[in-house]
């Protein structure tokens, strides 16, 4: 009678061994499974870096492009109140940084201040400082310019007698319509 007992017994430990050796191989494969989770994981992550290095290697040569054929059409727009003389074949000078900043030249004495042309608003000084930034160039004022600074000064003198004139003709009637 011990025998089947025996038996049993025998039979219930390899059923143990077994279903433990399958718990083992399940956790293998789990490990197996976290494993390959992370390689799909850290392989994806190459791949986004990749692209997103690729787009801003993309952007940053669009922006070099749209700048070097924009210089010539710039010269062309100043071209009857500024001389605009390129240094370079490629005189695009300005980069755009990882980060999205543009990073351009720096300008010991822009031409604004340079040639003295207060007479040109804020806006066009700055955009004309911000020019000489973007691009290796120098800028020569065109006689016309001086012209147009001649004749604004001559149209505020004459302003200013006008009102002056003015003034002197209103205390005049102001006179006679007290008298």
């Amino acid at each position: 009678m011990a025998l089947p007992w025996l038996i049993g017994g025998a039979l219930l430990g390899l059923g143990a061994l077994l279903a433990s050796s399958s718990d083992d191989d399940n956790s293998a494969n789990g490990n197996g499974d976290d494993e390959e989770r992370r390689r799909r994981e850290r392989a994806e992550q190459a791949r986004a870096a990749r692209n997103k290095s690729e787009q801003r290697l993309a952007v940053q040569s669009a922006f070099r492009e749209q700048g070097q054929a924009s210089a010539e059409e710039f010269a062309v727009a100043l071209q009857e109140w500024i001389e605009v003389h390129y240094r370079s074949a490629k005189p695009f000078a300005a980069v755009l940084s990882n980060d999205g900043e543009i990073l351009k030249r720096e300008v010991s004495v822009p031409f604004v201040i340079d040639y003295a042309l207060g007479l040109l608003d804020s806006k066009t000084r700055k955009s004309l400082t911000d020019f000489e930034g973007f691009y290796d160039a120098q800028l020569i004022p065109c006689p016309e310019i001086y012209d147009a600074d001649e004749l604004i000064t001559d149209c505020d003198d004459t302003l200013k007698e006008m009102r002056s004139y003015l003034r002197r003709l209103e205390k005049l009637r102001a006179q006679l319509q007290g008298e």
